[in-house]
């Protein structure tokens, strides 16, 4: 499995979009959580925002924005993913997805996160090199 940041920005002020459709979109990345796709997602918060009232705004996208935390198969099958989310159809939101290797993960997430080889503990060369 690969693993990806997700940043979504809106294209509209959240306020401009109809209720309806943010529900949609809501329930889009629900299903996508549901399927495993997603780790977490949510809405950015702005500096000074009540996180528990903020919708999808932020300082980092200022008419609107959020993130996940996504594994897929492929870069191809969560990008085919997102770009049936109800959002991105109606021209509202975009993506910007990044792919990274997790090296350091809690315990809980094993099941989530399968280990590489090189997660083991460091230990001193052999020889009198440096070990940093």
């Amino acid at each position: 499995m690969k693993h990806f940041i997700v940043l979504i920005s809106l294209t509209a002020p959240v306020e401009a979009v109809e209720e309806p459709l943010l529900r949609q979109h809501d329930a889009y990345f629900q299903d996508g959580y549901d399927m495993g796709l997603f780790l977490l997602y949510g809405p950015l918060v702005p500096k000074g925002e009540d996180p528990t009232t903020a919708r999808l705004r932020s300082d980092r996208a200022p008419k609107g924005g959020g993130m996940a935390v996504a594994r897929s198969e492929s870069f191809l099958t969560l990008a085919k993913f997102l770009g049936q989310d109800p959002l991105r159809m109606k021209g509202l939101a975009s993506f910007e997805v990044f792919e990274f290797q997790p090296v350091a993960f809690p315990p809980l997430l094993r099941g989530w996160i399968a280990p590489l080889s090189y997660h083991h503990p460091l230990e001193a060369p052999a020889d009198d090199g440096v070990f940093i």
